[in-house]
């Protein structure tokens, strides 16, 4: 492992989701940098809570029975690509419904999804940061 990770903030259910591997992209308004093509980041649960009104009812049926984590590193993916959403294409429909696909707006691909062994509790931030691998070492499975 290199000596740190990238990491990124998702309001929950969406880390989730990505661990139970029904969205598989992550949409943002802006592109990854090319330098993190390939490379594996940390997927961080924000601590804020989103309004359940924000989330599809078929997604909020998908993990009713489960205990959200919330203020932790949870997840690591690899990033796979970054598309255009005019040009990706969803891998289901549950992949659809947790993301934004409008027009300018790009698709991460998120492939070799790992739940970590354990949530590491953390301070979120917004945008990217690096984080340390030696916090992750003992958590990966």
């Amino acid at each position: 492992m290199t000596d740190t990770l990238t990491a990124i903030s998702l309001h929950q259910p969406w880390p989730e989701l990505i661990g139970l591997g029904l969205k598989k992209h992550e949409t943002r308004h802006w592109q990854y940098p090319k330098r993190l093509e390939g490379q594996r980041i940390v997927i961080h649960a924000a601590k804020r809570r989103i309004r359940l009104c924000e989330v599809h009812p078929d997604l909020l049926e998908r993990i009713k029975s489960i205990d959200l984590t919330y203020g932790a590193y949870i997840l690591t993916a690899r990033l796979g690509g970054c598309i255009p959403t005019e040009r990706a294409v969803p891998s289901s429909r549950f992949d659809f419904l947790a993301g934004n696909w409008n027009p300018g707006r790009f698709a991460w691909v998120l492939e070799d999804v790992q739940r970590l062994a354990q949530p590491i509790p953390a301070q979120g931030r917004q945008s990217l940061w690096n984080v340390s691998s030696a916090i992750l070492e003992g958590a990966q499975p």
